[in-house]
């Protein structure tokens, strides 16, 4: 499944495909090269499944 992944601190989207939210923000982590137990504590990200 397609995931819109939403980081308000980096003001920054991806899309990414995935099997679950949880990955979903961890692909989107690596792209944007910051770690994902960091964006984690903060909450600066949310994930929602795209229709495609």
């Amino acid at each position: 499944m397609l995931y819109k992944v939403t980081s308000y601190m980096l003001e920054q989207e991806a899309v990414v495909e995935a099997r679950d939210s949880a990955q979903a923000k961890r692909k989107a982590c690596k792209l944007w090269n910051i770690r994902p137990f960091f964006t984690k504590e903060r909450r600066i990200y949310n994930a929602e499944m795209c229709e495609v």
